[in-house]
């Protein structure tokens, strides 16, 4: 570096005239490779980095305190799970034999973790030594199912089916939600404000929310899934296979009923879905496809659910119908599912009276009452509360699609199927009840049924036959050609086929479509693990896959009997 002037003392000066008794040369020097001494940090040095092991102890306690751990142990006077600071400072004092005197602060220890944002200014004063941090709560933890590829396909097959074929198809999505409370906070108290009130003016929970025994609001739903796409819409798997996109919400329907008055059964679910279906049938779709969660009230494998599947679908004219759910302890994956959290926020903060208005004391705790006056006072609760939650939702939508909801008033006279009790004891019962002359009708329905049905352990199908000598197929004639066409083509469909090309799949629905192969003579269910395990097979002389060895013997006295085709051991 060459500097001519130099400032000196206020002023410039000629650098050569520069007295030479001071050393100048660091200004000048030229050398730019000189390596920058190393800054010492500031302060005294952490703990972790004098005290190693201390550091090493606490991960290794809260290691020995985690869920996992937890869950291993055995013939232990104490438990935990999870740690908080202050436990694990006082562990590393007693391990740590130089922390005895000194100890550890909870800061330090605090310091020791993940930042609990890393996104955050304040990050970076955490050293990371530890992988543990206060975790978010979670709740999405499944059971494993071995037949939960196989579920998901046949629901998978019947949603881009009603997709491809949507002016003969629709698809509802069935489930009921949480029950509603009466007398206390309708939902729970864990759900969050998330609306707006006077600043005087807002909810205040009551300390004990201990609700009124059995006053309870049953909301069933059925969700049309109505596609918000262009038919024929494609979209690609992770191995680069085509399907065809299909919906996944719409118009929500929620039909209330007290529990004290009524019970939701898949008799109740079909009364509830026959207007909605006969609308649709009008309309051209005739196809209906239902995606339940298979609880008990659902059950495909209940005599009654078939029974009640078959009326239905006889009744509201249907060319097919088909009854299938994701597989137990995934009922989560089912659209209606979605809505209920959104509903629930509708609802939080309000409370539904359980009192007559003018009287200190439910009907379920006042003495002196007869039982007719007791269900005279409860009808006039339950009807109030169910018209207020009407109200509520009135107007309300999920994914920019309207709610709709009504309820069925107390002792009112039931419309549409109501023999659910008779049907129970002479289906679920012992068999030999149908032999009673008073229940020949049943058992004749159930035999109509058993023709016209495909009870497979993962779906429920019902379609119309050819035979010529069916008084019901004969004079309908098919709407839904295409729908039913495949079914008829295809033996195996909606059960999946193993994937050929790429191992551990299943064929997608467009090569389904396409298929060559006659699969007349395949085992629909030869795919699925539970099938397999239970080496039970399907019925020889009808489309009936047993769920159990029980179902085996009832289906063989109750269909099969007056033939001599079984003969009782």
């Amino acid at each position: 570096m060459d500097f001519k002037w130099m400032f000196v003392d206020g002023a410039f000066e000629d650098s050569s005239q520069l007295s030479h008794d001071f050393d100048y040369s660091w200004l000048f020097d030229d050398d730019q490779n000189h390596e920058p001494e190393t800054k010492r940090p500031r302060g005294r040095p952490s703990l972790s980095s004098t005290h190693p092991d201390a550091v090493e102890r606490a991960a290794s306690f809260i290691q020995q305190n985690g869920v996992q751990a937890d869950a291993r142990r055995r013939g232990v006077t104490s438990r935990s799970s999870g740690v908080s600071v202050q436990d694990i400072a006082d562990h590393v004092r007693n391990a740590v034999p130089a922390l005895k005197e000194t100890g550890v602060s909870k800061s330090t220890v605090r310091r020791w973790m993940k930042a609990p944002l890393e996104g955050r200014f304040a990050s970076k004063r955490y050293e990371g030594l530890i992988d543990a941090k206060i975790p978010s709560k979670r709740n999405d933890f499944r059971e494993e199912n071995r037949d939960d590829h196989f579920h998901r396909a046949v629901v998978k097959y019947m949603r881009e089916m009603c997709s491809h074929f949507q002016s003969e198809c629709v698809v509802y999505s069935c489930d009921n939600m949480n029950k509603l409370k009466v007398g206390t906070l309708a939902v729970s108290r864990h759900h969050q404000l998330n609306r707006i009130y006077p600043s005087k003016d807002r909810p205040n929970y009551s300390d004990h929310d201990f609700p009124t025994p059995g006053y309870l609001i049953i909301p069933s739903g059925y969700m049309k899934l109505e596609p918000e796409v262009e038919k024929g819409t494609i979209t690609k798997d992770s191995i680069g296979r085509d399907h065809i996109e299909y919906p996944v919400t719409g118009p929500l329907n929620i039909v209330l009923r007290a529990q004290p008055f009524a019970k939701a059964t898949i008799e109740t679910h079909m009364n509830d879905l026959k207007p909605l279906l006969k609308s649709d049938a009008s309309r051209g779709q005739s196809f209906a496809v239902l995606i339940a969660d298979g609880g008990p009230d659902w059950n495909i494998t209940s005599p009654l659910t078939q029974i009640a599947c078959m009326r239905l679908w006889k009744d509201c004219g249907l060319d097919g119908l088909v009854l299938t759910s994701f597989s137990a302890g995934n009922s989560a994956m089912n659209p209606i599912e979605h809505a209920w959290a959104p509903i629930s926020k509708l609802l939080t903060g309000v409370t539904f009276p359980d009192k007559v208005p003018g009287e200190s004391l439910p009907p379920c705790k006042q003495r002196n009452l007869s039982e007719d006056e007791r269900k005279a006072k409860e009808e006039i609760v339950f009807n109030e509360a169910m018209g207020r939650v009407c109200q509520y939702l009135h107007g309300k939508q999920f994914d920019g699609h309207d709610i709709n909801c009504s309820y069925v008033k107390c002792n009112a006279p039931q419309s549409g199927y109501k023999d659910h009790e008779e049907l129970r004891q002479a289906l679920v019962g012992p068999v030999g009840n149908l032999e009673n002359h008073r229940l020949h009708n049943i058992r004749n329905d159930y035999t109509f049924a058993v023709k016209h049905m495909d009870r497979r352990l993962a779906s429920l199908t019902f379609l119309k036959c050819k035979e010529r000598t069916c008084e019901h197929c004969s004079l309908q004639p098919v709407k839904s050609v295409k729908s039913v066409e495949l079914f008829r083509t295809q033996a195996t469909f909606p059960s999946p086929l193993a994937c050929k090309e790429f191992d551990g799949h299943f064929i997608t629905f467009l090569e389904y479509l396409n298929l060559n192969q006659n699969t007349v003579d395949l085992d629909p269910e030869i795919a699925m693990p539970k099938y397999n395990n239970l080496k039970l097979g399907r019925c020889k002389f009808c489309a009936y896959s047993f769920a159990s060895k029980a179902d085996l013997e009832r289906h063989k006295r109750l269909v099969h009997s007056k033939r001599g085709q079984y003969k009782k051991k």
